[in-house]
């Protein structure tokens, strides 16, 4: 793997475009929630709202970590590619799918009030 460069190419150009492009999605994200919370929008800031809110503040700021570790590792596979060589297809698939899971996984809907009370007991 050390003489064929192509895989590397190829791992480093597919996280340094998911990290750039999720970290403009991330901290576009971002820039949506503190324009909300600087314009004092009660949809955003009512104490009815305050899981919903807390919920798209986790997604901004664990997809803008997600995205800076996609570009980190596609920048150390093109520094220092024996270093990690035998381990990049698992670590590229862990990485993609956990940005992808978390970009997919933000919900605006609210729960359905009947399995809001539940406890996790009641569901064994």
């Amino acid at each position: 793997m050390a003489n064929d460069p192509t895989p590397v190419v190829d791992y480093t150009r597919r996280h340094l475009r998911l990290g750039w492009w999720s970290l403009l999605l991330f901290a576009t994200l971002g820039l949506g929630l503190e324009s909300l919370h600087g314009f004092k929008v009660r949809a955003y800031l009512d104490v009815s709202n305050e899981t919903r809110r807390l919920m798209w503040t986790l997604a901004h700021a664990h997809g803008t970590l997600l995205a800076v570790l996609n570009i980190v590792f596609g920048l150390s596979v093109r520094a220092v590619p024996e270093l990690t060589a035998a381990r990049v297809p698992l670590i590229s698939r862990a990485l993609v799918g956990a940005t992808v899971h978390r970009t997919t996984a933000i919900r605006t809907r609210p729960a359905r009030e009947s399995r809001a009370n539940v406890e996790p007991i009641d569901l064994i």
